[in-house]
């Protein structure tokens, strides 16, 4: 699920030692191959896409951070809890809601007790 190597991510100066291992198509469509952060021919988790997380209108006024850095060090941090998340509970859990079958929310059923 992920892998276990030093890189730098794109546009900052923040490294991360865990980093997604899926693998994608590369141009010719005949390959799979796995992308690394900080390599702009193949985005991955966590990474900043350097053509607009790098710019202060995004960083800053979309994400509320004072710099790239910070954005790319909160990605990683994030992506670190999920990976523990991960390991720590064998896989992850899905929620399941229930709806009622006769078309209402199931808010709006009432019922007497």
């Amino acid at each position: 699920m992920y892998e276990e190597a030093e890189v730098q991510l794109s546009g900052s100066n923040i490294k991360t030692n865990r980093y997604s291992k899926i693998r994608i198509r590369n141009n010719d469509d005949t390959k799979y191959v796995i992308g690394i952060p900080g390599n702009l021919e193949s985005n991955r988790e966590p990474d900043l896409r350097s053509d607009c997380d790098t710019k202060e209108e995004i960083y800053k006024e979309i994400f509320g951070y004072n710099s790239a850095d910070e954005l790319a060090k909160s990605f990683v941090d994030e992506y670190n809890d999920m990976i523990s998340s991960l390991i720590k509970y064998n896989g992850f859990y899905v929620g399941r809601y229930e709806l009622t079958g006769n078309k209402e929310k199931a808010t709006e059923k009432k019922e007497k007790f």
